[in-house]
């Protein structure tokens, strides 16, 4: 006679990985992915983009802004890749990183988020 398990099989859909490209981060989606790959999950790599006040010229300060921006897309991306045939998306919010992932729980149903913010 076979025995029936009574414990309800674990079901993670999405996995959200916050990064803030240290090596601690990369650790951290490492585990994502072997949790992604083992459940079937989505990836949802996040990064905060904490803006800092603008001193000086305005000129300079929205340059310096967009050009953080943009590599963090590209550090964003490059992540990304890393998921391999796995489904991962990822996304840029500007903001501390508690108002991120306040942000971000509020439009999204998550299942596991995956923080390791290194130093």
């Amino acid at each position: 006679m076979l025995a029936v398990s009574n414990i309800p099989r674990l079901s993670i859909k999405k996995i959200v990985v916050a990064t803030d490209f240290t090596a601690a981060s990369r650790a951290a989606l490492h585990r994502a992915i072997a949790i992604a790959t083992h459940y079937g999950s989505k990836i949802i790599l996040v990064h905060a983009a904490q803006m800092t006040p603008r001193t000086g010229s305005e000129d300079a300060a929205a340059h310096e802004e967009l050009h953080h921006l943009s590599d963090a897309e590209w550090k964003l991306a490059t992540e990304a890749r890393k998921c391999a045939d796995l489904q991962c998306e990822w996304q840029l919010l500007k903001g501390t990183v508690p108002q991120v992932v306040e942000q971000f729980l509020a439009i999204a149903h998550i299942d596991l988020i995956l923080t390791a913010i290194g130093t």
